[in-house]
């Protein structure tokens, strides 16, 4: 295939060796994301990896990526499978692959097979309170939904793949201590964002500057009633992260950062000029 200016400034992210490696695939996500009428871009997720020319494991998560024409592409969907080990050729860039070519199927590696049997093995968790999560998102996250004041809310727990089941315990021990207290939690982060929202002002806001305490209480009072938790992320370390339904008060992306020691800690929101929020 002819070199496109494309392809070389994709290529060009990336050392220019070229060395062998053997990979373990986890859940594939094939993302075709077209460059040109001619040209396009697939990802996949390697579970873990090593080189040939080393033989140690790396032991993380990356991605890989591949540029080529639609038939070349085609051939590789078909070829290259979920929970499977390949030799491949490849070019590093530290965080991520870049494949040139793939060597051989179906090789036989301890470490790549240990990998894949911790994938297999926790690829769903069950959890008495909160029923069955499945690791999703390029076995990145474990996705469940959970009742929150009557709403159906995402839980997430964002896991790293490192010291699994200690992570995993340290996840579902925030969740969990979250979920026993939604109520309490839920005053104290509504309660947050609401006054932080009173006190930020927006021009076009059609909200008139309060002229005493008791417009700002009635304010924040009318804030926290359409303040409608829509996503729990947990992170490790007790730390934690909210996202709500936008509409015409976030005005855009609004998220809650807090951890269980400290309560909520910062805001983080994004107004979204050209979205009507009904």
């Amino acid at each position: 295939m002819k070199e496109t200016q494309e392809m070389l400034d994709c290529e060009a992210k990336f050392n220019s060796e070229v060395y062998e490696i053997v990979a373990a695939t986890g859940e594939i996500h094939w993302t075709s994301v077209a460059i040109n009428e001619t040209l396009s871009i697939l990802t996949m997720d390697i579970l873990n990896s090593k080189r040939t020319d080393e033989h140690r494991s790396r032991f993380h998560r990356t991605a890989l990526y591949h540029v080529g024409d639609a038939k070349k592409l085609e051939e590789l969907q078909k070829e290259m499978l979920p929970l499977s080990i390949y030799r491949l050729k490849v070019r590093d860039n530290g965080s991520s692959f870049l494949l040139i070519d793939m060597v051989e199927k179906n090789v036989q590696d301890e470490d790549m097979n240990e990998s894949l049997r911790i994938i297999e093995r926790i690829n769903t968790i069950q959890d008495p309170t909160f029923g069955d999560l499945v690791l999703t998102n390029m076995n990145e996250v474990y996705q469940t939904k959970i009742d929150w004041m009557g709403r159906s809310v995402y839980l997430y727990l964002n896991w790293e793949f490192k010291d699994t089941d200690t992570e995993l315990e340290d996840l579902l021990e925030t969740a969990h201590q979250i979920y026993a207290n939604k109520q309490s939690w839920d005053e104290r982060i509504r309660k947050f964002v609401a006054e932080y929202l009173q006190q930020k002002s927006y021009d076009d806001w059609p909200i008139k500057k309060e002229e005493n305490e008791a417009e700002k209480e009635q304010t924040v009072k009318t804030f926290i009633k359409y303040l409608l938790p829509e996503t729990l992320l947990i992170y490790k370390g007790g730390r934690f992260e909210i996202w709500f339904q936008r509409n015409w008060l976030t005005g855009g992306s609004l998220s809650l950062k807090a951890t269980l020691q400290d309560g909520p800690l910062l805001i983080d929101m994004e107004k979204e000029e050209d979205d009507i929020y009904m």
